[in-house]
């Protein structure tokens, strides 16, 4: 389902127009590009839109998210965090935020994607890294509210869910991917309901 939404993408118009989108059509595909569908307004049929976020010059608000480009990275902020999670995770289903990570290309395998679940419901929050067998020589590391750098996947070792507090304020995602992928570090600051979004980064050494 990830890789065929990725597809409809890229095949659909790339623009950053200012039509009136449709809120519950909105979608963040890899953290880079925001496609959605304009709002029917008879007799004219709804559009398909993509915004490549990262060739955007100035900030764009849409449906109460803001994306803005600062620098080397894309910070994306929402009204809270449930948002974020309904904008990055597959299906509208879960409690959580996924950080995916392609490589780009129209016809490149699916690439990784790290899980934040969040859930109101559970004792702890958790996280775990889903990565395809073409991606299998690639590390993530997380670290919560600044503490020792923790292995999601480990090559040649696999991994498993990591479970922390959830009084956790940040939440800091690292790659050393053996493959092109869109982000190598990710910061989730859920205090601010925020995503910083750095497509190079050094992998830290702890």
């Amino acid at each position: 389902m990830k890789r065929m939404l990725y597809l409809l993408a890229l095949s659909w118009i790339s623009t950053a127009a200012a039509a009136t989108p449709d809120c519950g059509t909105l979608v963040l595909v890899s953290l880079r590009t925001l496609v959605y569908q304009t709002k029917a307004e008879f007799p004219a049929a709804p559009k398909k839109v993509q915004t490549n976020l990262w060739e955007q010059t100035k900030p764009v608000v849409m449906c109460g998210v803001t994306f803005t480009k600062k620098g080397n990275t894309f910070v994306i902020k929402a009204s809270k965090n449930e948002v974020l999670g309904y904008l990055t995770t597959p299906m509208r289903i879960g409690s959580g935020i996924t950080l995916a990570g392609r490589t780009p290309g129209l016809f490149g395998y699916d690439g990784l994607s790290v899980d934040l679940e969040l859930g109101s419901l559970d004792a702890t929050y958790s996280a775990k890294a889903v990565i395809p067998t073409e991606m299998a020589g690639t590390a993530v590391g997380i670290r919560i509210d600044g503490g020792k750098l923790q292995p999601l996947f480990w090559p040649g070792k696999g991994g498993g869910p990591i479970n922390f507090s959830k009084k956790t304020k940040t939440i800091d995602v690292y790659v050393k991917a053996n493959k092109p992928t869109n982000w190598e570090r990710v910061t989730v600051d859920l205090v601010n309901h925020s995503l910083t979004v750095y497509p190079k980064f050094a992998f830290p050494s702890k």
